[in-house]
């Protein structure tokens, strides 16, 4: 790979969501880095786990278990302004469907 630091990285990242029937492991124990420059595309059928890899990688909800690194600095203990204001400045996705958000106008969804 590249000598460089990653610029993402997610070490034993699991997330389970509750259910009647106890939890539903989606993500179980992910390890992955993301270097400068790179282009990643997550593949995979439907309910596999993409989507809840994105949001935690994304800091959009918080991992079950293990951790997440932006810049070699571990996230995991930031507030949610502190998240939000990480999101801001290091973070960005595209969507294959646009999410807007209802109860902002267009210039805040943009």
């Amino acid at each position: 790979m590249s000598d460089r630091a990653p610029v993402l990285s997610l070490r034993g990242v699991t997330r389970t969501y509750p259910t009647a029937r106890g939890g539903l492991i989606v993500l179980k124990g992910v390890d992955l880095d993301i270097f400068p420059g790179e282009i990643v595309g997550l593949i995979g059928p439907s309910g596999s786990g993409k989507s809840s890899l994105l949001h935690a990688a994304g800091l959009l909800e918080r991992p079950t278990s293990g951790e997440i690194l932006i810049e070699g600095e571990a996230v995991g203990s930031l507030d949610e302004r502190a998240r939000t204001r990480l999101r801001l400045g290091k973070i960005g996705f595209v969507y294959q469907f646009h999410h807007l958000l209802p109860e902002f106008d267009a210039r805040d969804n943009v």
